[in-house]
């Protein structure tokens, strides 16, 4: 375990790149770290299959809610609730924090499918009472031996030393008080 009962970051989930990451310091509204992030205007980042269709829309509106929802509205690799921080003012609609692990045992519960020939969202309770595949594959989530993934360009990049010494550096300068113990 690290310092303060965190494990050592590795952004590697059974030896691949997992995710892209913004890290930014809510007082200061300044980018500490960032990995993945495909897209990139001063006051915007995007990343995702919906990345490109989101920041067609940022350009012409500058509402990031608005971008994300577009993207949904093409991508069929994009859904679900679109969450948010308005910086400054620290608005959001955001509901709770989880671990990985937390969302793995989520998923189960308040998760959604979307079937890639049907791009049509429905309760995941309803897909695992229906599909043995969804069924044995939550299964698998809420116990560990499955992780959570979503498409992005970053999953085909590797994290090298000084990326993975980066995200540490940034995870203390945000959370002294977890490594300062």
């Amino acid at each position: 375990m690290g310092r303060g009962g965190y494990p050592p970051v590795d952004p590697l989930i059974f030896g691949q790149p997992s995710i892209a990451v913004s890290i930014v310091n809510m007082k200061t509204n300044a980018v500490v770290m960032d990995w993945g992030i495909s897209i990139r205007f001063p006051e915007a980042m995007f990343a995702g299959t919906g990345a490109s269709q989101a920041s067609v829309c940022w350009k012409q509106n500058c509402d990031a809610m608005k971008a994300v929802n577009s993207a949904m509205a093409v991508d069929k690799f994009s859904g679900g609730m679109v969450k948010h921080l308005v910086f400054g003012c620290g608005s959001n609609n955001l509901s709770e924090t989880a671990t990985i692990a937390d969302v793995g045992r989520l998923l189960g519960t308040r998760g959604t499918v979307m079937y890639t020939n049907k791009p049509k969202m429905i309760p995941i309770s309803e897909a695992v009472a229906n599909d043995l595949n969804v069924s044995s594959a939550v299964g698998k989530l809420s116990t560990g031996e499955h992780v959570p993934t979503a498409p992005c360009d970053a999953m085909y990049s590797s994290w090298s030393d000084e990326d993975k010494e980066k995200m540490q550096a940034a995870l203390r300068e945000i959370f002294p008080e977890k490594f300062n113990q």
